[in-house]
Protein backbone atom coordinates (compact mmCIF):
# COMPACT_ATOMS: atom_id res chain seq x y z
CA UNK A 1 0.00 0.00 0.00
CA UNK A 2 1.63 3.28 1.21
CA UNK A 3 5.09 3.79 2.62
CA UNK A 4 4.37 4.82 5.99
CA UNK A 5 6.91 5.47 8.64
CA UNK A 6 5.16 3.37 11.81
CA UNK A 7 6.82 4.02 15.18
CA UNK A 8 5.49 1.20 17.03
CA UNK A 9 6.06 2.38 20.51
CA UNK A 10 4.21 5.20 19.77
CA UNK A 11 1.03 2.84 18.28
CA UNK A 12 1.61 0.66 21.23
CA UNK A 13 1.53 3.67 24.28
CA UNK A 14 -1.55 5.06 22.57
CA UNK A 15 -3.20 1.86 22.71
CA UNK A 16 -2.49 1.47 26.18
CA UNK A 17 -3.59 4.66 26.87
CA UNK A 18 -6.83 3.86 25.36
CA UNK A 19 -7.11 0.87 27.61
CA UNK A 20 -7.00 2.73 30.79
CA UNK A 21 -9.79 4.56 30.39
CA UNK A 22 -12.38 2.91 31.42
CA UNK A 23 -15.65 2.16 29.31
CA UNK A 24 -14.27 4.34 26.79
CA UNK A 25 -11.20 1.73 25.16
CA UNK A 26 -13.08 1.27 22.33
CA UNK A 27 -13.71 4.54 20.99
CA UNK A 28 -10.63 5.24 19.21
CA UNK A 29 -10.80 1.59 17.43
CA UNK A 30 -14.31 1.31 16.20
CA UNK A 31 -14.62 1.18 12.46
CA UNK A 32 -11.13 1.98 11.60
CA UNK A 33 -10.94 -0.70 9.43
CA UNK A 34 -13.70 -0.57 7.12
CA UNK A 35 -12.83 3.65 7.11
CA UNK A 36 -9.28 2.49 6.28
CA UNK A 37 -10.54 0.53 2.88
CA UNK A 38 -13.12 2.97 1.57
CA UNK A 39 -9.90 5.90 2.28
CA UNK A 40 -7.52 3.58 0.28
CA UNK A 41 -10.33 2.92 -2.73
CA UNK A 42 -10.71 6.67 -3.21
CA UNK A 43 -7.32 7.24 -3.22
CA UNK A 44 -6.86 9.27 -0.24
CA UNK A 45 -2.97 9.60 0.82
CA UNK A 46 -3.09 12.00 3.66
CA UNK A 47 -4.34 11.99 7.01
CA UNK A 48 -6.42 15.43 6.25
CA UNK A 49 -8.60 13.32 4.39
CA UNK A 50 -9.45 11.78 8.09
CA UNK A 51 -10.39 15.44 9.31
CA UNK A 52 -12.75 15.68 6.43
CA UNK A 53 -14.18 12.64 6.75
CA UNK A 54 -15.29 13.18 9.97
CA UNK A 55 -16.66 16.43 9.24
CA UNK A 56 -19.03 14.63 6.66
CA UNK A 57 -19.83 12.00 8.87
CA UNK A 58 -20.78 14.42 11.50
CA UNK A 59 -22.68 16.29 8.75
CA UNK A 60 -24.58 13.05 7.76
CA UNK A 61 -25.44 11.72 11.37
CA UNK A 62 -27.18 15.49 12.02
CA UNK A 63 -28.39 16.12 9.08
CA UNK A 64 -28.86 13.03 6.74
CA UNK A 65 -29.79 10.38 9.35
CA UNK A 66 -33.70 10.08 8.73
CA UNK A 67 -33.03 9.83 4.79
CA UNK A 68 -31.68 6.54 5.96
CA UNK A 69 -33.58 5.07 8.45
CA UNK A 70 -35.54 2.76 6.02
CA UNK A 71 -32.47 1.43 4.59
CA UNK A 72 -31.90 -2.49 4.98
CA UNK A 73 -28.96 -3.20 6.96
CA UNK A 74 -28.21 -5.84 3.86
CA UNK A 75 -27.61 -2.57 1.50
CA UNK A 76 -25.65 -0.89 4.06
CA UNK A 77 -23.60 -3.91 4.79
CA UNK A 78 -23.06 -4.37 1.12
CA UNK A 79 -21.21 -0.87 0.87
CA UNK A 80 -18.90 -2.06 3.84
CA UNK A 81 -18.15 -5.34 1.94
CA UNK A 82 -17.61 -3.95 -1.27
CA UNK A 83 -14.92 -1.02 0.11
CA UNK A 84 -13.38 -4.22 2.40
CA UNK A 85 -12.60 -6.16 -1.12
CA UNK A 86 -10.21 -3.77 -1.93
CA UNK A 87 -8.34 -4.63 0.64
CA UNK A 88 -7.51 -8.28 -0.19
CA UNK A 89 -4.54 -8.62 -1.77
CA UNK A 90 -5.12 -11.87 -4.19
CA UNK A 91 -1.44 -12.25 -5.39
CA UNK A 92 -0.37 -12.66 -1.91
CA UNK A 93 -3.07 -15.39 -1.10
CA UNK A 94 -1.72 -17.07 -4.37
CA UNK A 95 2.09 -17.16 -3.26
CA UNK A 96 0.57 -18.75 0.29
CA UNK A 97 -1.17 -21.27 -1.66
CA UNK A 98 1.94 -22.27 -3.51
CA UNK A 99 4.32 -21.95 -0.68
CA UNK A 100 2.66 -23.42 2.09
CA UNK A 101 -0.79 -25.56 1.40
CA UNK A 102 -2.01 -25.56 5.64
CA UNK A 103 -1.07 -21.93 5.79
CA UNK A 104 -3.24 -21.18 2.70
CA UNK A 105 -6.01 -23.70 4.75
CA UNK A 106 -5.58 -22.25 7.92
CA UNK A 107 -5.99 -18.38 6.11
CA UNK A 108 -9.63 -19.81 4.75
CA UNK A 109 -10.70 -21.57 7.75
CA UNK A 110 -10.05 -18.81 9.97
CA UNK A 111 -11.57 -16.16 7.33
CA UNK A 112 -14.26 -18.10 6.95
CA UNK A 113 -14.95 -18.29 10.72
CA UNK A 114 -14.88 -14.82 11.29
CA UNK A 115 -17.01 -13.61 8.44
CA UNK A 116 -19.96 -16.21 9.12
CA UNK A 117 -19.19 -16.62 13.13
CA UNK A 118 -16.80 -14.08 14.90
CA UNK A 119 -13.43 -12.96 15.48
CA UNK A 120 -13.44 -14.98 18.80
CA UNK A 121 -14.57 -17.77 16.43
CA UNK A 122 -12.06 -17.21 13.67
CA UNK A 123 -9.05 -17.32 16.35
CA UNK A 124 -10.53 -20.45 17.98
CA UNK A 125 -10.79 -22.42 14.19
CA UNK A 126 -7.47 -21.16 13.38
CA UNK A 127 -5.49 -22.17 16.60
CA UNK A 128 -7.17 -25.41 16.55
CA UNK A 129 -6.08 -26.49 13.10
CA UNK A 130 -2.37 -25.26 13.78
CA UNK A 131 -2.79 -27.64 17.21
CA UNK A 132 -3.84 -30.29 14.97
CA UNK A 133 -1.42 -29.99 11.98
CA UNK A 134 1.43 -29.83 14.63
CA UNK A 135 0.61 -32.70 16.87
CA UNK A 136 0.32 -34.92 13.32
CA UNK A 137 -3.51 -35.46 13.75
CA UNK A 138 -3.81 -33.54 10.23
CA UNK A 139 -1.14 -34.55 7.53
Amino acid sequence: MFMYMLITNLVCDRDGIDNTNEGWAWMSHVGSFSRSAVNYNAGCKTPMTNIIMSILVLLVLAVATPLFHNTPNCILASIIINAVLGLFDYNAMYKIWRVDMADFIIMVCAFLGVVFGSIEVGLLIAVCIVLCFDSGTIA
